[in-house]
């Protein structure tokens, strides 16, 4: 996601956000389409999207396909208690890192597994759609913009899950992941590694191949670990 897509993003999830705080939408209410709040907020359907996106992510609105999307909570999700308090004092080093690679591990494993099963053709375009972005900032030396794309994929994949508790608890930790993944994904090499995680991941999703995505994302995980022990001296027991 590139820096200004980013910011209108937030601008729009901020103001969604504090229309469902307000009450303008109610708990059960069906928002009007992307298309339409698009038009009225004056942004492309892109930018909609990934307001929306994390508008579910937190638990404020569950997204039907074919139906639509409700207001699911007019209260932010609060599953993490110590969240803000990581988030606000977070570095490249112990205990923050250890303590998130150790919850990614279990978290994620379990995540790519139900997505693997219960992925539909309209979220596999939309992997393989964030997948060649990551290709591209890459390429291009955009270090931020893979961060932010790369944390797109997994919130991605816990929406696709289908299990509302993985999917509020990626939520609540998504601060902490930013800032992770803005901080690593700087680190010589990282990048195009994890480019290639990622494709092995999305393959084994898109044929549907639970097993396979589980291994592809312990591997992942697993190579992050061994580059956070050579480069920041941080051991984590996976």
């Amino acid at each position: 996601m590139n820096g200004r897509r980013s910011n209108l993003a937030d601008t729009v999830f901020e103001n969604l956000k504090e229309a469902i705080l307000c009450g303008d939408y109610g708990k059960d209410s069906l928002l009007p389409t992307q298309e339409e709040l698009a038009r009225s907020f004056g942004v492309s359907r892109t930018v909609m999207r990934d307001a929306f996106h994390k508008l579910s992510s937190l638990g404020f609105i569950e997204i039907r396909q074919g139906k639509g999307s409700f207001v699911r909570s007019t209260q932010p999700i609060s599953i993490v208690p110590a969240v803000s308090l990581i988030q606000n004092n977070f570095k490249m080093e112990e205990p923050w890192i250890r303590d998130l690679m150790e919850a990614r591990y279990y978290l994620e494993q379990s995540i790519v597994r139900l997505a693997a099963a219960r992925i539909l053709p309209g979220d596999i375009t939309a992997l393989q759609e964030n997948v060649a972005r990551m290709a591209e900032a890459v390429s291009a030396g955009d270090m931020p913009a893979f961060a932010a794309i790369d944390l797109v994929f997994h919130e991605r994949l816990s929406e696709v899950c289908g299990n509302k508790i993985l999917q509020q608890t990626v939520g609540a930790i998504r601060g902490v992941m930013k800032n992770f993944f803005d901080g690593f994904s700087r680190t010589p090499g990282v990048a195009p590694r994890a480019l290639v995680y990622h494709r092995d991941i999305l393959k084994a999703v898109r044929v549907k191949n639970p097993a396979a995505a589980a291994r592809a994302m312990k591997a992942h995980l697993a190579d992050i670990s061994i580059n956070l022990k050579k480069n920041y001296g941080i051991n984590v027991l996976l």
